[in-house]
C-alpha cells in the first residue's frame, strides 16, 4: 500500500474482520483513521492497539449505531463539521433475524431492518 499520509479514512464495524485489518493497515501507512463503531469502549481499545502498534498513528474513535438512522447522521454531521473525509470505507455488517422492512413511522427509533443495508450507507454519503 502506498504512503497514506494526509489523507483522512472512516472505516465502519473497524473493532474485528475486515473493518479490523483495513483499519491497521491504514494506520501502519499513515492514513488519519476514524474508527465509526457501534461500541465505543471497543473501538477505544482497538484505537489504542493500533496506536501502540504504530506509535504517531492518528486513530480516533466516533459511536455511530447502523441501526439507527439518527445515529448515522448525527455521526455523519459531526465528523463533516471537523474535517474533510477522503475515503468511506462501508464495512461494517449487521445481523438481522427478522428480515423485515421497518415501516416509515420507525425510521430513526432503533428498529432493525434489512433496509438498514442500503439505507444506512447512503444517509453517511449523503449527509453534508
Amino acid at each position: 500500500m502506498a504512503d497514506q499520509q494526509g489523507r483522512t479514512f472512516v472505516v465502519t464495524g473497524a473493532t474485528s474482520g475486515l473493518g479490523l485489518v483495513t483499519a491497521r493497515e491504514l494506520a501502519a501507512h499513515g492514513g488519519r483513521v476514524l474508527l465509526a463503531v457501534r461500541d465505543a469502549a471497543r473501538g477505544e481499545e482497538v484505537a489504542s492497539s493500533l496506536r501502540r502498534a504504530y506509535p504517531g498513528a492518528e486513530v480516533e474513535v466516533r459511536r455511530v449505531d447502523l441501526l439507527d438512522l439518527r445515529s448515522i447522521r448525527r455521526a455523519a454531521e459531526e465528523i463533516g463539521e471537523e474535517e474533510a473525509v477522503d475515503v468511506l470505507i462501508n464495512n461494517a455488517g449487521i445481523s438481522i433475524p427478522d428480515l423485515a422492512w421497518v415501516s416509515p413511522a420507525s425510521v430513526g427509533e432503533g428498529h432493525a431492518s434489512s433496509g438498514w443495508r442500503c439505507v444506512a450507507p447512503e444517509l453517511a454519503v449523503s449527509v453534508r
